[in-house]
């Protein structure tokens, strides 16, 4: 007969569950089947504990999201490399379009509730304005950053959205970013 469920806190098994094993399984799971299948009873399913389990160590889904968000962008800043500051904004948004690409189910999810954005990208944010700044008039930075974001989405969703790499590549959307940047 088997043993009756308890309430309380999950007492400790054989498996032992982790904050980095439960942030494994969800990229697995979301990587496999979208951002619709991340939900605690199939994280609790894979690493056979309770969905009270995943909710100790992660808390809710959205406490979920923003630390795997934030995992993922987590070293996009930092040093631009290239000796103009339109290189070094074609870098750091090729950095960006690399990771966005990988984890492109995370995308929608941000955009849709722009709380889940770490506050590493809100710093890699102001990077790429502050790159923009050193060669565009003080009125038309936000817009031309509104801009270049926009479409890196676009890019990134266009390329996930394909099917079997007939999409949108890096080299157009370089090309496409060169042009609006050479245009200021």
């Amino acid at each position: 007969m088997p043993k009756p469920a308890t309430l309380g806190r999950p007492s400790k098994s054989a498996k032992a569950v982790t904050k980095e094993k439960v942030h494994q399984v969800a990229f697995r799971l979301i990587n496999q089947s979208g951002l619709d299948a991340l939900t605690f009873r199939a994280l609790a399913k894979q690493l056979d504990v309770t969905p009270m389990a995943i909710t100790h160590h992660v808390g809710t889904r959205k406490q979920l999201l923003v630390a795997l968000i934030a995992f993922v962008f987590s070293d996009i800043g930092g040093a631009a490399k290239g000796a103009t500051p339109k290189i070094r904004l074609r870098y750091l948004l090729n950095r960006y379009c690399e990771r966005a690409i990988e984890n492109s189910h995370l995308i929608p999810a941000m955009l849709a509730d722009h709380s889940l954005i770490s506050e590493g990208l809100s710093l890699f944010t102001d990077q790429i304005r502050n790159e923009l700044e050193t060669f565009v008039d003080a009125e038309t930075v936000t817009p031309i950053l509104n801009l270049i974001i926009d479409y890196t989405h676009g890019f990134v969703s266009a390329v996930a959205a394909a099917q079997e790499n007939n999409g949108p590549n890096r080299k157009e959307y370089n090309t496409s970013i060169d042009w609006v940047l050479n245009q200021l």
